[in-house]
């Protein structure tokens, strides 16, 4: 079962990259390239300090999930795609989808199947981590689009104001 869901997390994923625009999603693939380092990083710290540890992996590595190759970059370039340039929908996603995966998904799903156990570090210091890799790989970002030209609307921004929520003066 743990095998299955590893290889569920780091190839499926990647599919849905597909559905989006491809001029949009190579827009961003910086900043997905970047999560994965991190998160290697977080990764390689996590071995020496045992933050937790990885139990079954489907890759050739022995401390880091598939998990970080597949569902995690895929994720990041979703957010990316639909709430960036504005920052108050990309932190407010990042919060809302870290909060889903490290108190929800990580301890009910990934560990019950057996794909990691936790060391020294808490559900709540590793919500804190992506938090703070959120930042980083959000002014990474801007810092790369800096000087290029791009449509600087997010897909959402764009939604919520077809909603119209104000009222005509009358």
């Amino acid at each position: 079962m743990a095998m299955l869901l590893d290889w569920i997390l780091f190839l499926p994923p990647w599919l849905l990259l597909a559905f989006l625009k491809p001029e949009r999603k190579r827009r961003f693939m910086s900043g997905t390239f970047l999560v994965i380092v991190l998160a290697v990083i977080c990764y390689e710290i996590s071995e020496k300090l045992d933050w937790w540890r990885v139990k079954e992996s489907t890759l050739f590595f022995t401390n880091i999930s598939s998990f970080v190759f597949g569902l995690m970059p895929v994720v990041a370039l979703f957010v990316f795609y639909l709430t960036f340039p504005n920052p108050w929908l990309y932190f407010g996603a990042n919060l809302i989808l870290d909060a889903f995966q490290c108190f929800i998904f990580a301890p009910y799903v990934l560990e019950k199947a057996g794909l990691y156990e936790m060391g020294t570090m808490s559900y709540f210091e590793v919500y804190l981590l992506q938090t703070a890799v959120a930042a980083a790989i959000y002014f990474y970002q801007k810092w790369y689009e800096h000087g290029m030209s791009y449509d600087t609307e997010a897909p959402l921004e764009r939604w919520f104001r077809s909603l119209n929520f104000r009222q005509k003066a009358r």
